[in-house]
């Protein structure tokens, strides 16, 4: 969890997000929510979000929402709302129903509601 918030190499950081999703150690989600609030590249940024994911913790899905909603890149909006689904559950589809209303891009659309016809 260290070299997540302290290396300089986003790689570093991008390997040690990936890990933290496959192993699951107590402290992971704190450790990658707090990372992902302040990530600048985008790699590193998928590898935060996909292993947010993998935890598939509903307390996760505040920071995958704001990722979803307000990205600039549209891989990273994409895999937010990819491991929002992977949460799943109701409110995971809630946010999911209210994404489909408010994103521009139609393959984004196309992608949420496939997930939400998923997960009903």
């Amino acid at each position: 969890m260290k070299l997540l918030r302290e290396s300089g190499d986003s790689g570093l950081r991008k390997e040690a997000a990936s890990a933290l999703g496959r192993l699951r150690p107590e402290g992971a989600l704190p450790a990658l929510a707090g990372a992902l609030e302040g990530e600048q590249d985008p790699e590193a940024t998928r590898a935060i979000v996909a292993s947010l994911g993998q935890i598939r913790d509903p307390s996760s899905l505040p920071y995958l929402e704001k990722k979803a909603r307000l990205a600039p890149e549209k891989e990273i909006r994409l895999a937010a709302a990819s491991a929002i689904a992977s949460v799943g559950g109701a409110e995971a589809m809630a946010i999911l129903r209210s994404l489909v209303t408010t994103e521009l891009d139609p393959g984004m659309r196309r992608h949420l509601e496939r997930w939400i016809e998923k997960g009903n």
